[in-house]
């Protein structure tokens, strides 16, 4: 079955919570959580020229990584935390269920 550049996007899970299945050949991984402060603000297209670094969510997906992305509002964050390690635990393509990665940028 083909995939789709589509099938590439991330999933939006709520508000603050975004899922990313692996982009590497073999298209499964590890569960990694991404806490990204919620005034984070992704580089416009002028700048992604002046780098060759992907956005954080992608760049780990291009690691292997099933990605969850939650940015970090302290009102929400633990409800956005469990709805992100759920959403990994349910993914087909995380392929560690006992434990995730965490990154806090």
């Amino acid at each position: 079955m083909a995939t789709s550049a589509l099938d590439y996007k991330p999933k939006r899970l709520s508000d603050n919570v975004t899922i990313q299945t692996p982009l590497s050949r073999l298209g499964k991984g590890p569960g990694l959580v991404l806490l990204i402060s919620k005034e984070y603000k992704p580089r416009s297209s002028t700048d992604i020229s002046k780098t060759l670094d992907p956005e954080p969510q992608q760049k780990w997906a291009e690691e292997g990584f099933a990605v969850v992305e939650v940015k970090v509002d302290a009102k929400t964050l633990e409800e956005d935390f469990k709805t992100g390690v759920e959403a990994l635990k349910n993914l087909p393509e995380s392929v560690s269920f006992s434990t995730v990665g965490v990154i806090r940028m």
